[in-house]
């Protein structure tokens, strides 16, 4: 027992510590946009039209063999990825897209550096396994934002970026929407957050992974063939395997507190 809590501090120290050398540098990954950020993105769209054009991926885009992004603009910027906006027009068809590149480094120690290929082979594993299990559960069709599909700008097994391109979602206020649905858009929303708690379980019960709720915007409310839906737009798991104790911890504080909030506000009565 000593020695799992001995363990247990050792971690949660070193897990503090890296935090707090890599704090510069993760400030300015997530408030800062800057002349190098630019470039980065200019060169990512070079990277994906060349590859496109060679069809050196193996994904199902309905722009793949015409990309030409228009009105590019910068968007949100997190602790693993800053992403941009854009347009595409096929057929007089229009659609938003959001490209997300991954900074350098993650802001702890062992929770993975995007610029690591190591990283990349995991977000994509990831990204494989949602989609798997969310095709197989009708409930959680519209959870995953898609098409969508991650790439890797660099050498295998060398430093480089990781790439995501997921299409843009206008999201819709939570409490605000929520309060005003029906009881039967309710009661299918109740339902889909009941499936999410399950996927949750199934996660960590059998693969040693959890969402990552840091913060309310992951899990959000978008309308989706004429009704609200639940979806995740920031798909990256954190593996419980790794010592991070202080980072599953606020995880699942985070987690539970969302659910709760959820819960609360689908359970009042509908109001009118």
């Amino acid at each position: 027992m000593k020695s799992n809590v001995f363990v247990l501090l050792r971690n949660g120290i070193r897990e503090a510590l890296s935090l707090l050398f890599r704090l510069r540098e993760k400030i300015h990954d997530k408030y800062f946009w800057s002349k190098e950020d630019i470039q980065e993105v200019q060169q990512s769209f070079l990277f994906l039209k060349k590859n496109f054009q060679k069809n050196s991926f193996p994904i199902e885009l309905f722009w793949r063999e015409a990309f030409f992004p228009q009105q590019i603009r910068r968007f949100k910027r997190g602790f693993h990825t800053k992403s941009v906006i854009f347009q595409t027009t096929i057929n007089q068809q229009t659609k938003i897209w959001v490209l997300k590149i991954g900074h350098r480094i993650s802001p702890v120690i062992d929770l993975g550096d995007p610029s690591n290929y190591s990283y990349f082979l995991g977000y994509k594993n990831d990204l494989a396994l949602l989609q798997t299990y969310c095709s197989q559960h009708p409930l959680l069709y519209a959870l995953i934002p898609k098409p969508q599909s991650c790439f890797w700008m660099g050498e295998k097994g060398k430093p480089g970026k990781i790439l995501i391109l997921q299409p843009f979602v206008e999201i819709h206020p939570l409490e605000k929407t929520l309060k005003r649905l029906s009881i039967p858009e309710k009661k299918l929303l109740q339902k889909e957050l009941k499936e999410i708690q399950k996927f949750k379980d199934f996660l960590v019960t059998k693969h040693k992974k959890q969402f990552d709720f840091l913060g309310e915007d992951n899990l959000v409310l978008i309308r989706e063939n004429n009704q609200y839906h639940f979806s995740l737009l920031d798909l990256g798991l954190i593996n419980l395997n790794t010592p991070l104790p202080l980072t599953q911890f606020v995880m699942q504080l985070s987690y539970d507190m969302i659910i709760i909030k959820l819960q609360s506000v689908l359970n009042e009565k509908m109001v009118g």
